[in-house]
């Protein structure tokens, strides 16, 4: 096989042939017109430098003076010619034709202004050589500078956009990890949803057939909402699957998986966390809760929070959780739910709080869809806080029978 080696460029290229300089184009309008206006006060500060480094030399005769000015203006507008195409995108296929341009007109043109102001100097021989020194550092300088930002400007889209597609990858782990559940066990509907408050979340969902008449349920919440706070659900909700395989009971359950998040968390990190193990067969629900929001049972019309004791889960090594049994009737509705519901804050700093979510699932959980149940009530928080997207992962999880 036969290799072709790739010729290096040579200086010329990779000074003035200036590819980074594409990614110019792709910056928001506000942002290119910015960066448009900043050059042409860069091209001016040059001509300005250039000039107390250059123009006293020549500053002895009024025809100096006029070529001065000409080189001055050459330099100027051809490198603001030569840079239009790096900010304006439908411009960009046009660029060669912008540095021909700022080559074959604004040179001339200098040369024509000269002429203009005095026909007797305008001979090749009594053309400074100056002007040529000027304007090449004029365009030298915008050219590397421009290259500079380019650079600059490219290692940060390239970093932006890794970034965001490593996002977009753990968000898509994430949903297939904390799916919509919208299920029917036994007599009972389930309907349950995580809405994170960025790309993101800590919050999740599950719901897990133990058997033919038993359903366990659970709800969590991580410290943080970054990507270190969708690992560690991941990894919760992993090891809660794998507890699952082997489960005995709730207290043994909630006792694996403090020590599991313990051992696989920063200290500064925890899990706030309720579930429920429903027994259609003995009609009896177990419930934990770790350091969650209570759970919320409406049973013949009345409110009822069922709160066992226990803290968050990661916190310490060992601990104690207690276990609570209810029984379970017809009609009943369950609801679990994280703090992004109930700490939505208004534009005045109240809370949306305990009283009125409680109010609206007495009002509505008859409802006969669980995911208007839902929608409704983001739309309520959405009214309340007058903030899109939530200022915290919402998430909810109904169990109807």
């Amino acid at each position: 096989m036969k290799i072709v080696r790739r010729k290096s460029k040579s200086f010329f290229e990779k000074v003035f042939i200036n590819h980074e300089g594409e990614y110019l184009v792709y910056l928001p309008l506000k942002e290119r017109i910015f960066g448009f206006l900043a050059l042409i006060l860069m091209c001016v500060l040059i001509v300005i430098i250039t000039h107390l480094i250059f123009g006293q030399t020549y500053l002895q005769t009024p025809t100096n003076d006029l070529i001065l000015i000409a080189a001055y203006a050459s330099m100027f507008f051809s490198s603001i010619m030569a840079s239009i195409p790096m900010f304006f995108r439908r411009l960009k296929q046009f660029k060669i034709h912008f540095v021909v341009l700022s080559f074959v007109v604004f040179m001339p043109l200098g040369f024509i202004f000269v002429a203009v102001g005095d026909l007797d100097t305008f001979y090749p021989e009594e053309i400074p050589k100056s002007m040529y020194l000027l304007w090449f550092v004029g365009v030298g300088s915008v050219t590397i500078i421009m290259r500079i930002y380019s650079h600059l400007l490219k290692t940060n889209l390239t970093q932006k956009i890794n970034l965001e597609t490593e996002i977009n990858l753990a968000k898509n782990i994430q949903n297939k990890i904390s799916p919509v559940v919208e299920i029917e066990f036994c007599d009972a509907k389930l309907f349950g949803k995580v809405v994170p408050a960025v790309e993101v979340g800590g919050d999740f969902i599950d719901a897990y057939h133990l058997s033919d008449k038993r359903l366990f349920v659970a709800i969590g919440d991580v410290s943080g909402h970054n990507l270190a706070a969708g690992l560690l659900m991941a990894i919760t909700k992993g090891a809660l699957r794998s507890e699952l395989t082997h489960f005995q009971n709730l207290k043994n359950l909630m006792t694996s998986l403090n020590r599991i998040i313990y051992e696989n968390s920063e200290s500064t990190m925890f899990i706030t966390f309720a579930c429920a193990l429903f027994d259609f067969k003995s009609h009896e629900v177990a419930i934990a809760n770790a350091g969650h929001l209570p759970v919320l049972n409406i049973k013949g019309g009345k409110m009822l929070e069922e709160n066992p004791a226990g803290i968050a889960l990661g916190l310490t090594k060992s601990t104690y959780y207690e276990i609570k049994v209810q029984p379970l009737e017809k009609d009943d509705f369950w609801a679990f739910y994280t703090d992004g519901i109930v700490e939505t804050m208004s534009p005045d700093g109240d809370e949306f709080g305990e009283q009125a979510f409680q109010k609206y699932l007495l009002e509505n959980y008859k409802m006969n869809s669980q995911l208007s149940l839902f929608d409704r009530l983001l739309q309520k928080i959405d009214n309340f806080s007058g903030v899109k997207p939530h200022q915290d992962d919402v998430s909810f999880l109904g169990i109807e029978l």
